[in-house]
């Protein structure tokens, strides 16, 4: 096979490839990594707790003691039934 210069590639041309080659992988790597952390960090943020499970979560860590617990409960959901029995805790 009869090349432009030659009988075959020069020296030249497989450094201009590795030289065009590797950095287009690398940007398409770079991009891949990139849109996933994005993805991934939008997911995370829009994720959030309803008031009452926070609410319910801050009670379970001890934040909020139960008569405000039950308060705040009220003002959020104000229809909802009263306990039948409420918690105590003995200290």
């Amino acid at each position: 096979m009869m090349y432009w210069y030659e009988d075959g590639p020069q020296g030249w041309m497989f450094v201009l490839m590795i030289l065009v080659v590797v950095p287009l992988w690398v940007t398409a790597i770079i991009a891949i990594i990139a849109i996933g952390r994005s993805a991934s960090t939008a997911t995370a943020a829009t994720t959030r707790l309803s008031p009452e499970a926070l609410l319910a979560e801050r009670f379970a860590s001890g934040d909020v003691d139960e008569s405000e617990y039950l308060h705040r409960r009220a003002v959020l959901c104000p229809t909802a039934a009263k306990p039948v029995g409420s918690v105590r805790v003995n200290h």
